[in-house]
């Protein structure tokens, strides 16, 4: 199926940009939204994805707020035209590419909302994800992260939460291969699955932080990035691409500590490490968590890229103190943070305080945050 863009001299592949290139059921094109107030006490989040190989597309948007989630998730057709980004009452426009993008949702379950997402900084592109070690678990994807702040209006049940420039957050887009929707037919695995994951964009006034980090369940790196991003005041500038000031960390270290009988962490503190030593130290001080399965993330019944129906929509609610954290399905959470950054660059030491969100998984064992088993808690 031909479309515009097939105008542009842009393609990859002999084919129409329509078509699916990479002939697997795992396929997907995912957009991730958070956005926050200065003081913490609203956070939102939206995943949206299109799944190529099953034919679905789904999104789920929530607000958490006074300790309760409340939102939607949106599952249907994947239309023909993969450019119409809207399922049920959910839909994005991407106003200009990398700069702004808009968020609508439909009332439905007591929710609605409008929101402009305009960029703070450039699009920062992280290492490829790769790990082809199995046909059915191979991993293969790109993402990007950028920070931004948010415009707009937001209701819950009625009540109207003005949201206005003083609320920042940050955006990612991911594509190509990773684990969603029902399991593909093969041989049963020989080993369980695991997985630690921590994943933390942070909001300061001058500059942005980014990391991520996936481990072996013996602590071995698997993926890691780090980044010191500037922020863009003059709108006009590139946001895609290299970026003047963008400064790409060695390698990066993490300390988390384990809130007791749970896998949310109470405290974090992370170090970016440059190529000539210098280290700069960020440290992580959880004020709510975000519970990942409100938006689709590893839910039992409708996690991404399931099918559902021709136009499926569910509300959801949810108090965070009463979430079991003995169940796998909540050990993914986002916890928005108080950050403080502490550098000692040119010999010079200075302090700025931020908010970011610390996200976080692990799935089985993992030796350096104490998990033996598949699925015990911090004792």
């Amino acid at each position: 199926m031909l479309h515009p863009f097939d105008d542009y001299p842009i393609h990859q592949v002999g084919q129409p940009l329509l078509d699916t290139a990479l002939a697997h059921p795992n396929t997907f094109d995912r957009y991730f939204f958070n956005g926050y107030s200065p003081s913490g006490d609203v956070f939102f989040a939206l995943a949206f994805g299109l799944y190529p190989g099953r034919q679905v597309i789904d999104a789920g948007f929530n607000v958490l707020r006074s300790g309760e989630q409340v939102g939607v998730i949106a599952s249907g057709r994947i239309p023909l035209d993969r450019t119409a980004t809207s399922v049920g009452p959910i839909s994005i426009e991407i106003v200009e590419p990398m700069r702004t993008l808009r968020i609508v949702v439909e009332e439905s379950n007591g929710v609605a909302a409008e929101l402009l997402f305009t960029a703070r900084t450039v699009a920062v592109e992280e290492p490829p994800f790769r790990d082809m070690a199995t046909a059915n678990g191979a991993t293969d994807y790109t993402r990007f992260t950028q920070f931004g702040s948010w415009a707009g209006r937001i209701v819950v049940d009625g009540e109207e939460i003005p949201v206005d420039a003083t609320f920042r957050g940050c955006r990612d887009r991911s594509w190509g291969i990773r684990g969603v929707g029902q399991r593909v037919p093969a041989a049963p695995a020989t080993t369980m699955g695991t997985g630690f994951w921590l994943w933390a964009p942070v909001n300061f006034d001058d500059a942005c932080t980014h990391l991520d980090c996936m481990e072996f369940p013996d602590g071995r790196r698997k993926h890691d990035s780090g980044f010191i991003i500037p922020v863009r005041d003059n709108v006009t500038a590139p946001v895609h691409g290299g970026a003047e000031g963008l400064a790409t960390m060695a390698s990066m270290e993490h300390n988390v500590f384990w809130k007791k009988g749970t896998r949310w962490a109470e405290h974090a503190s992370f170090a970016l490490v440059a190529a000539d030593g210098t280290r700069e130290h960020l440290d992580f001080e959880p004020i709510a968590r975000f519970q990942m399965g409100g938006i689709g993330y590893f839910d039992p019944e409708w996690s991404h890229g399931t099918w559902h129906g021709e136009n499926e929509v569910i509300g959801r609610r949810l108090r965070t103190a009463d979430v079991d954290p003995m169940s796998p399905t909540n050990f993914h959470v986002q916890n928005l943070c108080r950050v403080t950054w502490t550098s000692d660059a040119d010999g010079h030491t200075s302090e700025r305080v931020g908010l970011g969100t610390c996200e976080h998984v692990v799935f089985g064992p993992h030796a350096p945050s104490g998990f033996r088993g598949p699925i015990d808690v911090a004792s």
